[in-house]
């Protein structure tokens, strides 16, 4: 039951909230109830209830402003309980057709693959919106999800490729590095593995080293974007809190005193 618990934390479905009409609303609201109050005791039954009750909805009213928010759901209830991988497939289909955002695609490859309904398909769709991602996290969790897919086929040089292109991407995560240690040696490139492991020893001690704070966007107390840019090569402290918290105000008066110690910083 485990890929179940999976799929309910990892959704992230939402209905827009333009254009619903009354009955749009009613029935999104539903959807969302059943959705949240179903858990690994009761999904098989409440997720065949509910797809019929989706289907019914799109059949009686084709032009609903949810659709795509509706197909989404249908997609994940179809994968949680089905183990025809066409049913899965074409729900994947009929979802892509009126939702192809990024995100959705990457949702849609990542159950093909992490649950073996069709791992080429899921490569394909990866690798033609590859070139979409952002140099980020979304860069990072395709090209590991490529890897996961042409593990799965045995394809390990395309592994290991994928795997280091997630790690250039990113060399501060850790979940490359663990799985370039397990690939290595099936590829029979043993030899590289201690190099990794020292890498990987390196991270799991400071996790923090090498972090790149250019792609965070974050604000000062006034509002202003911060540009990580301005302060490359110097040392910054960020002190996140609220105004709401007494220690965050107590701390404040000391941190103004350090400024004027060390302008420096």
């Amino acid at each position: 039951m485990k890929s179940i618990i999976i799929l309910l934390v990892f959704t992230g479905l939402a209905f827009s909230q333009s254009s619903l009409t009354k009955t749009d609303k009613e029935f999104a609201t539903h959807v969302k109830q059943v959705w949240s109050s179903t858990d690994n005791s009761n999904y098989q039954k409440n997720f065949s209830d509910l797809l019929a009750e989706c289907d019914k909805y799109l059949e009686d009213h084709p032009q609903t402003a949810i659709k795509a928010g509706i197909l989404g759901y249908v997609f994940e209830m179809t994968a949680a309980i089905s183990s025809d991988p066409n049913k899965v497939i074409k729900a994947a289909d009929v979802l892509l057709e009126n939702d192809n955002s990024f995100r959705t695609n990457m949702r849609v490859a990542q159950i093909l693959i992490e649950k073996k309904f069709d791992n080429k398909r899921g490569i394909e769709i990866l690798k033609r919106i590859l070139p979409q991602a952002s140099k980020g996290k979304e860069y990072y969790d395709a090209n590991l999800l490529l890897a996961s897919g042409e593990l799965h086929l045995k394809n390990y040089q395309s592994s290991i490729g994928f795997l280091n292109d997630a790690i250039r991407s990113d060399s501060t995560k850790v979940d490359g590095y663990k799985a370039l240690v397990e690939i290595l040696p099936l590829a029979g490139r043993e030899d590289e593995v201690n190099e990794v492991k020292a890498k990987l020893k390196t991270l799991e001690n400071d996790p923090n080293i090498g972090v790149d704070l250019s792609s965070l966007s974050l604000s000062d107390i006034n509002g202003n974007k911060i540009d990580f840019n301005n302060f490359k090569d110097s040392v910054v402290v960020m002190v996140f809190f609220r105004f709401e918290c007494p220690y965050c105000r107590k701390e404040m008066p000391v941190f103004k005193e350090l400024i004027k110690e060390h302008p420096e910083i």
